[in-house]
């Protein structure tokens, strides 16, 4: 199974790991770029602002320097980025967190699994949506 690249942003290097390696287990090949805050992300996508667009968004909601609802706004100006699914990932179940994220441009927002079989399930759908948008 070949899919675009997959960016992830968390600021938690267990989080950001535990989900790498849920993925890379259902696509083995799959390419996933990791970023640990917010300007990070904001800076590569600006740069890479016209070129190859990612198959799926994860971001943290709470990073340093932008939280993850910060970052889908400065993205935003960008047709590239429109289409590409956006999840915000969390500790936090908080009705605030949820609404301000959709309301910022995410498609969903996950609370943080607690056990390595929700991991899975949530790695899952990542690369089922990476695999629909392929198909698009």
């Amino acid at each position: 199974m070949n899919l675009k690249w997959i960016l992830l942003a968390d600021d938690d290097a267990d989080d950001s790991e535990l989900l790498k390696t849920a993925i890379l287990d259902i696509a083995p090949k799959a390419r996933i770029k990791v970023f640990s805050d917010g300007k990070q992300v904001v800076d590569f996508l600006e740069q890479h602002g016209n070129s190859d667009s990612p198959c799926t968004i994860i971001l943290d909601y709470n990073m340093p320097f932008f939280n993850g609802p910060q970052v889908l706004e400065h993205i935003a100006k960008y047709p590239l980025y429109k289409r590409v699914p956006k999840i915000i990932w969390s500790t936090s179940n908080a009705e605030e967190h949820q609404f301000t994220s959709v309301q910022k441009g995410a498609n969903r927002y996950f609370v943080k699994p607690s056990n390595q079989a929700e991991i899975d399930v949530f790695a899952k759908e990542i690369v089922g949506l990476c695999q629909n948008g392929m198909q698009n």
